[in-house]
């Protein structure tokens, strides 16, 4: 979440696409990515970034882009509605959309949690 916290302050990003982030993280359009434990990669990319404005620049209004898909609230509350959707409680107010048809399924709202209720049980 680091990383999306940077983006969002306007903040160019240089990361590890490891755990989460990697699902995010695009190699040269919103950070810069470097392989964990390779202190001399981490050493360039500064580098590299500090030098070039226009790379700056660009990462980010594409890092602006990335966090506005990626809304903490919106995020939480997706979360939360998977939680109760796989221990099988849901709020009554939830139930009447979806029985309505009006709203989805809550992990298929929210592009961080497509994946994850693909393979619940």
């Amino acid at each position: 979440l680091v990383a999306l916290e940077a983006m969002a302050s306007g903040v160019p990003v240089i990361a590890t696409a490891t755990g989460g982030s990697a699902e995010y993280l695009a190699a040269g359009v919103n950070a810069l990515v470097v392989a964990p434990g390779d202190p001399a990669a981490l050493a360039a990319a500064v580098v590299r970034l500090a030098g070039d404005r226009a790379l700056r620049e660009r990462l980010r209004g594409h890092g602006l882009a990335t966090a506005a898909r990626h809304d903490r609230d919106e995020a939480s509350a997706a979360l939360e509605a998977l939680l109760r959707e796989l221990a099988g409680v849901r709020d009554p107010e939830e139930e009447a959309e979806m029985a309505a048809g009006s709203r989805r399924s809550p992990s298929a709202e929210h592009p961080c949690l497509r994946r994850a209720s693909s393979v619940a049980p």
